[in-house]
C-alpha cells in the first residue's frame, strides 16, 4: 500500500521584524551613555565642589570610560538581533527563525491558530509597521508574535484565509 501524497506547502509570504522597532532600546541606550559622558567630563569637579570625597571614588571615575561601551553593546546586540529574525508564512504553518549565536525556529501549524490581532502602536504607526499576535492551541507557544512588519494588515488577512482553509482540511477539535 502506498504512502498518502501530502499536500504541497507554498510558503506565500517572507518578513523580518523593522530595524525600527528597536527604538525605545536605543533611546534607553543613548540616556546611559550621555550619561556617563557626562559623569566622566563632570564628575571629578563635582565631587570637588561637593566635597565629597573619599579618594578611591574619585579614582573610580576614570574606569567608567571602560563601562562606556556597554550601552553601545547592547544597542548594537539588540540591532543584530532583529537582522537575523526571519517570519515565514506558508500555506500550512508559520515559521519564525531567530538567535543570532544559537538558532531557534518557531513551527506553529496553522489549523491551531484560535485568534489573532493585529496592534498598531503610535511608534510603529509612524513607520507604517504594526504587530500581530497569534494566540494558538500549541502548547509550547500559546502566543506567537510579529513584530515590527510592514503591511500588516494585509498579512493578518493572508493568514486568516489560510487559517480557514487548514481548519476546512484538518477538521481538530480542540478542548481548550
Amino acid at each position: 500500500m502506498a504512502l498518502p501524497v501530502l499536500p504541497t506547502e507554498q510558503f506565500l509570504w517572507r518578513g523580518f521584524p523593522a530595524l525600527f522597532i528597536g527604538i525605545p532600546r536605543y533611546i534607553q541606550c543613548g540616556v546611559v551613555l550621555f550619561v556617563f559622558y557626562q559623569l566622566d567630563q563632570y564628575g571629578p569637579s563635582l565631587l570637588q565642589a561637593l566635597q565629597i570625597g573619599p579618594a578611591s571614588l574619585a579614582a573610580f571615575l576614570p574606569y567608567l570610560k571602560g563601562i562606556f561601551v556597554s550601552p553601545v553593546v547592547v544597542a548594537l546586540w539588540k540591532m543584530a538581533s532583529l537582522l537575523v529574525t526571519r517570519y515565514e508564512l506558508s500555506s500550512q504553518r508559520l515559521l519564525c527563525r531567530d538567535g543570532l549565536l544559537s538558532r531557534t525556529t518557531e513551527h506553529l501549524e496553522l489549523y491551531r491558530v484560535r485568534d489573532y490581532q493585529l496592534q498598531e502602536p503610535f511608534y510603529l504607526r509612524l513607520a507604517g509597521l504594526s504587530n500581530i499576535l497569534i494566540l494558538s492551541n500549541d502548547q509550547t507557544n500559546p502566543q506567537f508574535r510579529l513584530e515590527g512588519i510592514e503591511n500588516g494588515p494585509d498579512v493578518i488577512n493572508l493568514i486568516r484565509v489560510h487559517v480557514e482553509q487548514q481548519r476546512r482540511d484538518n477538521p481538530i477539535q480542540s478542548l481548550s
